[in-house]
């Protein structure tokens, strides 16, 4: 039941973050549909720093102007990108090859749905070219692996790394003849530096900046990778740990349940045999007309009487302990720190009685106990005689 509460705690947690993916993932493709209104050509001013250069003749003018319209299009393309791939993102639950398909048709539609709706509204034509079409299957690579186990943060700036790797294609000159930079102001752009004579100063940054961007992109797929690696097999190692310890535990419950079985057993048959020659004896002072003698057979006869329901008792009270408490006691002794395990022993034997302390005494100092838990553990029972604790 316990194992059971836990996968249900899972499933529901998974469920919560795949729909906050995608809320937020929504959210950024309406956002990469309005950025065309908040960042413009005009508003970075990448025509003005086009004319510098051709009034003065600089070629440094002409690289600003296309480090500007690198981080235009970076900016107007991170929103709906990363919208697309925190979507893809929750179809990790599914079956490797649904999934698959499910992340070809989400990029397929919404990447071109966002080109044309912004086609339409600001009458702005996105060049649809390699670059765009390597971006969708950088999206759809990464659908491939698993980034459960890792913050969107890092996922994020993964995939902003590798978009603006690419929109540096877009400024090569040498790339001139294939369809890169087919947009009017790379086209632009790339007029003015065949005019100034800055195509390979325009080349060289752009391979350089390229070559920065998709290295930091590719060690931080390796890092996010790694660590999502890290983290499953820890959180794997951790739920076995949790369910050696679990076995552990219901082992030595049963097993202290049998020797409690078996000492009641060992002690009432003393108990046994003493009532039987008590009625004996109880029965040869009737004959005589000893009263005397009868009153004391029969103070002694109640007297284990009470004896046999007291060990009767310590039998029933551990049992209701071992059902109602045991889960709880594996708890405790699984996550609880030394202190905070020593509070709970000692309340629950504060509010047991004798036969249910003397109980938890022999649980903890038990050898089964000894092969089960770490030497830290023992520092339990030490520390119970400091802190106030009687067993």
């Amino acid at each position: 039941m316990k194992r059971e509460h836990e996968l249900g705690q899972t499933a529901e947690a998974r469920k919560r973050t795949d729909r906050d993916l995608r809320c937020i993932g929504w959210g950024l493709v309406l956002l990469g549909v309005l950025m065309p209104a908040l960042v413009t050509v005009e508003n970075t001013g990448i025509y003005r720093t086009l004319m510098n250069g051709i009034y003065q003749g600089q070629e440094i003018y002409v690289l600003l102007a296309a480090l500007k319209l690198v981080v235009l299009n970076a900016v107007r393309a991170y929103p709906h990108y990363m919208g697309v791939f925190f979507l893809v993102e929750t179809f990790r639950g599914m079956e490797l090859r649904r999934r698959l398909l499910a992340s070809i048709a989400a990029v397929g539609i919404l990447i071109p749905g966002v080109y044309l709706l912004i086609n339409r509204i600001y009458g702005i034509r996105y060049d649809f070219g390699i670059p765009a079409l390597s971006m969708i299957a950088m999206i759809w690579v990464l659908a491939k692996i698993d980034f459960s186990f890792v913050g969107l943060m890092k996922k994020g700036l993964m995939v902003a790394f590798f978009i603006t790797a690419l929109q540096f294609l877009d400024m090569m000159p040498l790339l001139w003849n294939f369809p890169f930079g087919r947009g009017e102001s790379s086209y632009d752009i790339k007029l003015v530096s065949k005019f100034l004579q800055a195509d390979s100063f325009l080349q060289a940054m752009a391979t350089i900046f390229f070559a920065l961007f998709l290295f930091m992109s590719v060690l931080l797929l390796l890092l996010v990778v790694d660590e999502n690696n890290i983290r499953r097999i820890s959180e794997q190692k951790e739920l076995n740990e949790h369910m050696l310890m679990e076995t552990r535990m219901r082992i030595l419950e049963n097993r202290t349940y049998m020797e409690l079985r078996h000492l009641v057993h060992d002690l009432k048959s003393p108990l046994t045999s003493m009532q039987a020659l008590v009625g004996v004896v109880k029965l040869s002072a009737g004959r005589r007309g000893d009263q005397t003698e009868g009153e004391y057979l029969e103070r002694i006869e109640t007297m284990i009487d009470r004896m046999s329901s007291m060990i009767s008792e310590i039998h029933t009270r551990y049992a209701l302990i071992f059902f109602l408490h045991g889960r709880s006691l594996r708890f405790f002794l699984y996550h609880s720190t030394i202190s905070g395990t020593v509070s709970f022993i000692c309340g629950l034997s504060s509010t047991t009685s004798t036969g249910s302390q003397i109980l938890i005494s022999s649980l903890l100092t038990s050898q089964s106990y000894a092969k089960i838990f770490t030497p830290a553990a023992f520092a339990l029972f030490n520390a119970s005689a400091n802190s106030g604790c009687v067993f």
